[in-house]
């Protein structure tokens, strides 16, 4: 039974299905044929919309070290200062008194004001003051040991959270396996580096800036960027708004466009 197949049999419990399943698979396909992390937040966001309205979602690769949880890299749509809290500068994640082990495969539906347990207030806090009511969420093992991807869709919509949990068990593992695809494995160069620096074509651009120029091209936020590089958000900012001054560019897209130029061109 492929991945597909599963998700018609997973469909046709849902009590109140206004999408029809041709357009379903549509959309589950789209998120699979995602090459790019830009790529899979575009394709998550527009199934999100028929399938799953919610207000913003996020994707977290986790690693687990003794009892603390370490961000290692954040795919999101959330505001910036909500992802900003989620991640401390040192990558660690607010405690919280799940099991983490026992939660793997399984969707959950939690309301913010339910989180009572002293161990879950550093979420209750960084959710109300960001004002998220509500929140679905799986998690699936990564491919490291101790580690795994945390799939969250915030302020889910009131008309479909009683079946958010088999939605979320839908769409979850067609964006595990697009995420696989997308980002680069840990211990590939790539995921430290970025998309590897001119070769051969002339550029005005130092090698720092060059890759930070392939990561604003994969669509990732100087936060973001920062993540990866262990450097400040504030230096990446400095190094992109280099990268515009040098190639005479006005926004990040065009850094895109001209990223992807020179990589055909080398």
């Amino acid at each position: 039974m492929t991945i597909i197949t599963r998700s018609l049999a997973m469909l046709a419990h849902l009590s109140d299905q206004q999408t029809p399943d041709t357009a379903v698979l549509q959309l589950l396909a789209s998120i699979l044929g995602a090459k790019t992390l830009l790529g899979l937040k575009k394709k998550t966001a527009d199934a999100l919309k028929h399938l799953l309205p919610c207000d913003h979602f996020a994707f977290a690769i986790v690693e687990r070290r003794a009892d603390s949880l370490y961000v290692n890299d954040l795919i999101h749509t959330t505001p910036s200062g909500y992802a900003r809290a989620l991640v401390r500068r040192d990558g660690l994640a607010p405690s919280t008194n799940a099991d983490i082990v026992r939660q793997i495969g399984r969707a959950r539906f939690i309301r913010t004001e339910s989180l009572c347990d002293p161990a879950d207030q550093g979420w209750a806090e960084l959710l109300k003051r960001h004002h998220i009511e509500n929140f679905a969420w799986t998690i699936l093992p990564d491919t490291e040991a101790d580690s795994f991807i945390a799939y969250l869709f915030h302020n889910v919509s009131p008309s479909v959270a009683a079946e958010c949990k088999p939605r979320v068990m839908l769409l979850a593992p067609h964006i595990h396996i697009a995420l696989s695809r997308a980002l680069p494995k840990r211990g590939d160069k790539a995921r430290e580096t970025g998309p590897a620096p001119f070769s051969q074509q002339p550029t005005p651009l130092s090698k720092r800036e060059q890759q930070i120029a392939g990561w604003v091209a994969c669509g990732k936020t100087n936060w973001e960027i920062g993540q990866i590089l262990k450097i400040s958000d504030l230096t990446v900012k400095t190094h992109v708004q280099n990268i515009l001054c040098k190639l005479s560019l006005t926004n990040r897209s065009q850094i895109a466009a001209w990223f992807a130029e020179h990589k055909k061109a080398s």
